[in-house]
């Protein structure tokens, strides 16, 4: 039995799916097969977990390091992300992953990179399998340099001569970061990480904090009011589905969408109820037709002029990306049936006026214990304040990795891990400002002169040119090779190479 992506099992860590507590049960059934779980993002605290959930008798842990010798991290305080993305794009050449915290800013950006010259795509859960696939072949075969991405792209995903990867948002958390970070050269050759923030980043995770840890009570005014919404009697529903239109909840009852979303969340995670994937994943649209087409058709077809009207004003965004919709939301706005509502957005898709994404399946909500009274509802304080605790502690981690200007950036990683005493990377931003020695003239146009004669020859890959050049120690060379990065003096080409000149 083997169990990928293991840390999902521990509900302390980053990514935890209730479903993966169930495995246990399969050991039960073959108590004699041996097991091996495999996470590369784990804790020692989720590592101990995941032993535990998975009914180890005795602890048996094969740790590999997790230092990447190749790879420098950097973070960047940015007022202009854009633009700083494009310089560090045309500076370092290869293959790149960009991440944005929403579908539309990967379309955004993209856009931007097209525009200037930087071939680029974008990807995200909202897009159809087909669309996934053909943009990811696209990259993968290098007919596109740039993903733009949010974090549904690389899972599963082996492209070993990624060059750099660049964060314009936060990360979900430290364990998030150093995962889509490392699918940067994989090769072994020389690669990058970038994260690129702003300190309205850290409000805004701030935010997402709270918003994610409703106050019990106010979970249990969400369980009341959806007994009462769904009309169940104490102790029916269970194990019984139940189509459950969350804005129409939220209107009736009063609820922040979010807020009450999350309060499902949880009571999911607790094992009282399980929400089906179309409350994950309801349906979406993209409009097509822009400028005189649309205006054109729209002349041409008065009787869907209307309802496309009342979409174009309730929804924003169309016109970039896949927008998630309620089917019956949009119903009673256009005062239709949903059936009619359907048969609309059907027409439009058929017209080719938008793109049409319906529910793979209609939002459920199946109740695993059948419904109780709110006030006989248990919530364990203790695993509520833990799990809040344990949330703190990853956002604490990610913020002081973010704003750290004093300790080496792998050594930051590597002791988040649990790996202690290791050495300064001597290539991350921190490292590289650190104690750097000072040059005099001479030496500086020294190795600059060696350098410049024999990239002028031909281009080399760094660890070569160190070698090669003379009368410098390797850390007064690299802050050579920097400063002449920096200044556009030499660039990488697209073996990762060092060559003499400007990229342009």
């Amino acid at each position: 039995l083997a169990i990928d992506e293991a840390h999902c099992i521990s509900q302390w860590g980053y990514d935890f799916r209730p479903p993966y507590l169930r495995i246990a049960e399969v050991r039960q059934i073959i108590p004699d097969v041996p097991l091996l779980a495999v996470t590369a993002s784990a804790t020692p605290e989720v590592v101990d977990d995941i032993q535990q959930k998975l009914l180890f008798k005795t602890k048996n842990v094969i740790r590999q390091s997790f230092q990447r010798e190749n790879l420098s991290y950097n973070v960047l305080e940015e007022e202009s992300k854009n633009e700083k993305v494009l310089e560090i794009l045309q500076k370092l050449r290869g293959s790149a992953i960009v991440y944005a915290g929403s579908r539309r800013r990967t379309y955004e950006l993209a856009q931007m990179l097209n525009k200037r010259g930087i071939t680029a795509d974008y990807y995200h859960a909202g897009l159809d399998s087909q669309q996934r696939q053909q943009r990811q072949n696209r990259w993968m075969s290098g007919a596109v340099r740039i993903m733009v991405a949010t974090n549904a792209f690389g899972l599963g995903i082996d492209k070993p001569d990624v060059r750099l990867v660049i964060h314009v948002d936060l990360p979900a958390s430290v364990e998030a970061y150093f995962q889509e970070a490392g699918r940067a050269g994989r090769d072994g050759a020389t690669a990058h990480a970038v994260m690129l923030w702003q300190q309205s980043d850290i409000l805004d995770a701030e935010k997402q904090f709270e918003s994610a840890f409703p106050p019990l009570e106010e979970i249990r005014n969400v369980y009341q009011a959806l007994g009462n919404y769904l009309k169940l009697a104490i102790g029916s529903g269970l194990n019984m589905g139940f189509d459950f239109d969350i804005a129409d909840f939220s209107r009736q009852y009063n609820f922040v969408p979010l807020i009450a979303y999350n309060a499902m969340r949880f009571l999911e995670k607790e094992g009282y109820l399980i929400l089906s994937e179309g409350l994950h994943f309801p349906a979406r649209i993209h409009v097509r037709l822009q400028g005189d087409d649309l205006y054109r058709f729209r002349v041409a077809h008065s009787a869907l002029d209307g309802f496309l009207t009342t979409i174009l004003r309730l929804y924003t965004g169309l016109f970039s990306e896949y927008v998630k919709i309620n089917i019956n939301e949009l119903a009673r706005k256009t005062g239709l049936t949903a059936e009619q509502t359907m048969k609309l957005l059907q027409q439009l898709h058929a017209h080719e006026v938008i793109t049409f994404v319906p529910l793979k399946s209609k939002p459920q909500i199946i109740f695993t214990i059948g419904r109780m009274d709110a006030k006989d509802l248990y919530i364990s304080p203790e695993n509520y304040k833990l799990r809040r605790i344990t949330a703190r502690q990853r956002l604490n981690a990610l913020t002081a990795f973010v704003k750290n200007t004093a300790t080496c950036r792998s050594v930051f990683l590597l002791g988040y891990f649990g790996q202690r005493n290791t050495s300064l990377c001597g290539r991350c931003d921190v490292c590289r400002k650190r104690n750097r020695p000072a040059l005099n003239q001479a030496e500086l146009d020294a190795a600059v002169q060696q350098i410049k004669s024999l990239l002028q020859k031909q281009p080399y890959p760094p660890e070569e040119l160190v070698k090669r050049v003379r009368n410098l120690n390797n850390e007064k060379l690299l802050q050579v090779l920097d400063w002449l990065l920096d200044n556009d003096a030499i660039h990488y080409d697209q073996q990762n190479c060092l060559c003499w000149g400007d990229a342009e």
